[in-house]
Order: structure tokens, then C-alpha cells, then sequence
């Protein structure tokens, strides 16, 4: 398989940069796909598709759960936290990786039972600074204050 390649990059200061992933290879070639070896955490919440009657849900459920009993994870990523909520409809698994594709196949293992939601999260002492450094650029842009 070969990729296409991403064109450089200009950065706000004007500066050409390489774009931060390569797809100049494939996968096989090239190893685990990283983004410049950045760790990336990702929230992942999953609802249970409950649609049917009580007795398909169930049978529904038994599946997954038989499913779920062979599944390890794999070894593109690190479970921080895997939850269930206490209603039973799903729940939120933190992971983390530099391999995005790895959590795409993980969501993909369990997509017949599952709908996912998953964005990528930075911990609040990373975000709080970045915030304001936005604020701050905002305020000498001009943006109005409220």
C-alpha cells in the first residue's frame, strides 16, 4: 500500500515545517504510525445499542460479553481507565497511545454492539495554560472581552 505524502506545513509565525505524520509508507513498512512519537491520551465513551426488545437486548448483551471475555488489549495502547456506568448503558475507557489506529480497531472490535464517541484529551495542567495563552492572543486581536 503506499500513502500519499502531506505537503509541508506553514506554521503562524510563516515558518515551512514538515507536517507532523508521514504517509509516505505503509503501515507494514514503516512500523507503528506515530505522530513524531507524541503520546496521545483519548476519551472513549461507548453507549450500548439497546433498540430492540428486552429479549434481543439481552441476547445482544450475552454476545458481547462472550466477545468481551476473549478480548485482550492490544499492544498499540495503555488502558488508564476503563469504567462502566452504573446505569448499564456503557461507559468511558482512557487510553493512551502514538498509534491512533490502534484505538480505531478497538472501537471497530466492539462496533456491532457499541456506538463510540472518542476525542482526544490533554490533562487539565496542559490545558489550563494553553487556555490562556488563547485568551491572551484573543485579547490582543481585539475580540470583545464577554
Amino acid at each position: 500500500m503506499t500513502w500519499i505524502r502531506v505537503p509541508a506545513c506553514i506554521d503562524p509565525t510563516g515558518d515551512i515545517r514538515e507536517p507532523l505524520v508521514d504517509f509516505t509508507s505503509s503501515r507494514r513498512d514503516r512500523g507503528a504510525q506515530s505522530i513524531r512519537g507524541v503520546i496521545v491520551k483519548f476519551m472513549a465513551e461507548y453507549k450500548h445499542r439497546l433498540n430492540g426488545s428486552a429479549t434481543e437486548n439481552s441476547g445482544d448483551l450475552a454476545s458481547m460479553l462472550e466477545v468481551f471475555s476473549k478480548w485482550a488489549p492490544a499492544a498499540g495502547y495503555t488502558i488508564e481507565m476503563f469504567v462502566e456506568r452504573v446505569d448499564a448503558t456503557g461507559g468511558y475507557i482512557l487510553v493512551e497511545t502514538n498509534e491512533p489506529d490502534s484505538v480505531l480497531e478497538f472501537a471497530a472490535q466492539f462496533a456491532p454492539w457499541n456506538d463510540s464517541l472518542i476525542v482526544p484529551v490533554v490533562p487539565v495542567e496542559q490545558a489550563v495554560p494553553a487556555l490562556e495563552k488563547a485568551a491572551e492572543w484573543r485579547r490582543q486581536a481585539g475580540a470583545p472581552a464577554g
